[in-house]
C-alpha cells in the first residue's frame, strides 16, 4: 500500500526475502517453531480504515487471571482472544519448542552486524538491508544467519510492530540468542503488545501498529460467517 499512515512497512521487499532462503533455511525456521510464517504472504497492509474499526471493536480484559482481548461486535455473544487462540491464527511458539541440539548450540549471531555489513550504514535498517544480508548468507551457506534475519523481519514488520520504517534493537536481539528464541512465550509477548496498542489507541484514537491486528481479523471474519449461518 502506498502512500499514507501505512506506506512505512516496505512489504513488497518481503517475497524477495521469503524466495532467497536456503533450503536448509527454511527447515531451521520449522525446527524452531516458526514454520507457519513461511505461509504469511505481506503485500499490503489492510485499509487503515478498517484496522481502526477492528480495534474499535475489542477491549482488554481480565479472564480467569488472565489477560485477554475480548472482540465487542455482538455484546450478546462476545469472542475472546487469548494467548492459546494467537498460538492457533498465526502459529505463533509458545515457548515451548522441542529444537534439535545441533540448532541450540549455533553460536549467538549478531543479527545487525549482517544487516550493517549489507547495508553500509549504521543507521536506518531496513527490509531491504534485510533481503541484501540475506543474499550474503545465502552465499556463504549460513543458514542459520538467514533464519534469523527472517524471524526478526517478520517480528519487525509483522508481529511487533512499531511506527518505525526500521529494524529496533529489541527484534534484532530477540532472534540472535536461539535458547532465548525457542523458550519465550511469543504468543503472551504479542497479547501484551497488542494491549499496549489498545490502550495507545483509546488515548489517541491513532492505531500504531496495524498489523498485529490482522491476527484478529480470523476472529471477526469467523463472527461475521457465524452470525450469516444463524440468521
Amino acid at each position: 500500500m502506498k502512500g499514507g499512515d501505512l506506506a512505512r512497512y516496505n512489504l513488497e521487499k518481503f517475497s524477495a526475502l521469503k524466495e532467497g532462503l536456503l533450503d536448509t533455511a527454511v527447515s531451521a525456521i520449522k525446527a524452531l517453531g516458526f514454520g507457519s510464517f513461511l505461509d504469511i504472504t505481506m503485500y499490503k497492509l489492510p485499509d487503515q480504515q478498517f484496522s481502526i474499526w477492528t480495534t474499535s471493536n475489542y477491549k482488554p480484559v481480565k479472564l480467569h487471571n488472565e489477560d485477554v482481548l475480548v472482540l465487542t461486535l455482538d455484546p450478546e455473544h462476545p469472542r475472546v482472544l487469548t494467548r492459546d487462540a494467537l498460538a492457533i491464527t498465526c502459529g505463533l511458539p509458545m515457548g515451548k519448542q522441542d529444537v534439535p541440539q545441533d540448532l541450540l548450540e549455533c553460536p549467538d549471531v549478531a543479527v545487525k552486524s549482517a544487516l550493517l555489513a549489507a547495508h553500509g550504514k549504521d543507521q536506518n535498517l531496513s527490509m531491504h538491508a534485510a533481503v541484501t544480508a540475506s543474499k550474503v548468507a545465502a552465499e556463504k551457506n549460513d543458514h542459520m544467519l538467514q533464519a534469523r534475519i527472517f524471524i526478526a523481519a517478520i517480528f519487525n514488520f509483522a508481529m511487533f510492530t512499531t511506527s518505525s520504517n526500521y529494524f529496533t534493537p529489541e527484534n534484532m536481539a530477540a532472534v540472535s540468542n536461539i535458547k532465548k528464541l525457542v523458550t519465550t512465550d511469543w504468543c503472551r509477548k504479542l497479547l501484551n503488545h497488542m494491549m499496549n496498542c489498545l490502550k495507545t489507541f483509546h488515548q489517541s484514537r491513532r492505531v500504531h501498529s496495524a498489523v498485529s491486528f490482522v491476527v484478529s481479523i480470523f476472529e471477526i471474519f469467523s463472527f461475521l460467517r457465524t452470525a450469516m449461518l444463524y440468521d
